[in-house]
Protein backbone atom coordinates (compact mmCIF):
# COMPACT_ATOMS: atom_id res chain seq x y z
CA UNK A 1 0.00 0.00 0.00
CA UNK A 2 1.48 3.03 -0.83
CA UNK A 3 1.23 6.43 1.06
CA UNK A 4 0.79 5.07 4.93
CA UNK A 5 3.42 5.33 7.29
CA UNK A 6 3.35 3.90 10.97
CA UNK A 7 5.63 4.64 13.52
CA UNK A 8 6.54 1.38 15.29
CA UNK A 9 8.91 3.28 17.78
CA UNK A 10 12.23 2.90 18.27
CA UNK A 11 14.57 -0.62 17.67
CA UNK A 12 14.05 -3.02 20.54
CA UNK A 13 18.00 -3.58 20.61
CA UNK A 14 18.85 -0.17 19.33
CA UNK A 15 21.13 0.37 22.72
CA UNK A 16 22.97 -2.78 21.70
CA UNK A 17 23.01 -2.10 18.02
CA UNK A 18 25.08 1.85 19.07
CA UNK A 19 27.25 0.05 21.56
CA UNK A 20 25.93 2.65 24.46
CA UNK A 21 22.82 4.21 26.16
CA UNK A 22 21.35 6.33 23.81
CA UNK A 23 22.31 9.86 26.01
CA UNK A 24 21.27 12.77 23.80
CA UNK A 25 17.82 11.59 22.34
CA UNK A 26 15.10 9.30 23.50
CA UNK A 27 12.41 8.58 21.26
CA UNK A 28 8.96 10.42 22.42
CA UNK A 29 6.36 7.99 21.17
CA UNK A 30 3.50 9.68 22.63
CA UNK A 31 1.84 12.66 20.25
CA UNK A 32 2.61 15.76 20.85
CA UNK A 33 -0.44 17.36 22.19
CA UNK A 34 -0.46 21.09 21.97
CA UNK A 35 -2.07 22.94 25.10
CA UNK A 36 -4.65 25.97 23.27
CA UNK A 37 -3.22 28.97 25.13
CA UNK A 38 -4.32 32.72 24.89
CA UNK A 39 -1.79 35.05 24.44
CA UNK A 40 -0.38 37.20 27.84
CA UNK A 41 -1.17 40.30 26.69
CA UNK A 42 -2.92 42.37 24.47
CA UNK A 43 0.53 43.54 22.57
CA UNK A 44 1.25 39.87 22.34
CA UNK A 45 -2.52 39.18 20.65
CA UNK A 46 -1.69 42.50 18.30
CA UNK A 47 1.72 41.11 17.25
CA UNK A 48 -0.08 37.59 16.53
CA UNK A 49 -2.48 38.58 14.47
CA UNK A 50 -0.04 40.78 12.29
CA UNK A 51 1.75 38.02 12.15
CA UNK A 52 -0.95 35.79 10.60
CA UNK A 53 -2.04 38.41 8.38
CA UNK A 54 1.06 39.02 6.73
CA UNK A 55 1.43 34.99 6.26
CA UNK A 56 -1.85 35.36 4.69
CA UNK A 57 -0.39 38.35 2.27
CA UNK A 58 2.55 36.43 1.18
CA UNK A 59 0.02 33.14 0.54
CA UNK A 60 -1.89 35.50 -1.78
CA UNK A 61 1.14 37.52 -3.14
CA UNK A 62 -0.23 40.47 -1.63
CA UNK A 63 2.60 42.19 0.75
CA UNK A 64 3.01 45.32 1.52
CA UNK A 65 6.59 45.94 2.32
CA UNK A 66 9.03 43.89 -0.51
CA UNK A 67 11.78 42.74 1.68
CA UNK A 68 13.18 41.09 -1.45
CA UNK A 69 13.13 44.49 -3.14
CA UNK A 70 14.57 46.76 -0.82
CA UNK A 71 17.10 44.77 1.57
CA UNK A 72 18.23 48.05 3.31
CA UNK A 73 18.10 47.88 7.03
CA UNK A 74 15.57 50.20 8.86
CA UNK A 75 17.32 51.41 12.04
CA UNK A 76 14.03 53.00 13.87
CA UNK A 77 12.17 49.81 14.17
CA UNK A 78 12.56 47.48 17.12
CA UNK A 79 11.98 44.36 16.89
CA UNK A 80 8.77 42.82 18.69
CA UNK A 81 9.06 39.05 17.65
CA UNK A 82 11.62 36.76 18.34
CA UNK A 83 10.92 33.49 15.90
CA UNK A 84 13.21 30.57 16.33
CA UNK A 85 12.86 28.45 12.67
CA UNK A 86 14.92 25.88 9.93
CA UNK A 87 17.97 26.84 8.65
CA UNK A 88 16.57 25.74 5.46
CA UNK A 89 14.11 27.59 4.20
CA UNK A 90 15.04 28.92 1.25
CA UNK A 91 13.59 33.26 2.17
CA UNK A 92 13.77 34.97 4.69
CA UNK A 93 11.00 35.06 7.62
CA UNK A 94 10.34 38.56 7.04
CA UNK A 95 8.84 37.86 3.77
CA UNK A 96 6.96 34.89 4.76
CA UNK A 97 5.20 36.77 7.64
CA UNK A 98 5.71 40.46 5.64
CA UNK A 99 7.10 41.86 8.37
CA UNK A 100 9.02 45.47 7.90
CA UNK A 101 12.77 44.52 8.30
CA UNK A 102 14.15 45.10 11.83
CA UNK A 103 10.27 43.92 13.37
CA UNK A 104 11.48 40.11 13.66
CA UNK A 105 15.07 38.71 15.36
CA UNK A 106 15.14 35.55 13.56
CA UNK A 107 16.98 32.93 15.03
CA UNK A 108 17.40 29.66 12.91
CA UNK A 109 18.54 26.63 13.81
CA UNK A 110 20.42 23.57 11.92
CA UNK A 111 17.88 20.29 11.83
CA UNK A 112 15.24 22.51 14.13
CA UNK A 113 17.33 21.19 17.31
CA UNK A 114 16.74 23.33 19.83
CA UNK A 115 20.06 22.77 21.83
CA UNK A 116 20.24 22.74 25.31
CA UNK A 117 20.24 25.45 28.66
CA UNK A 118 23.30 27.44 28.30
CA UNK A 119 23.97 26.47 24.52
CA UNK A 120 24.99 29.30 21.58
CA UNK A 121 20.95 29.03 20.68
CA UNK A 122 19.41 29.41 24.37
CA UNK A 123 22.15 32.55 25.03
CA UNK A 124 21.49 34.26 22.09
CA UNK A 125 17.46 33.98 23.32
CA UNK A 126 18.24 35.49 26.51
CA UNK A 127 20.51 38.03 25.05
CA UNK A 128 17.64 39.04 22.34
CA UNK A 129 14.85 39.10 25.00
CA UNK A 130 17.03 40.88 27.45
CA UNK A 131 17.89 43.87 25.39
Amino acid sequence: EEGNLEWLGPHPEQETIVGSTLKVHRWREAPYVRKAMAPSSPDARAIIDRLQEGNTRFVENHELYGIHENPSIVHDVEPDTILVGSSNLRISYEEVFDSKPGQMLVQQSMGNIAGHAGGAMFASLEFAVAR
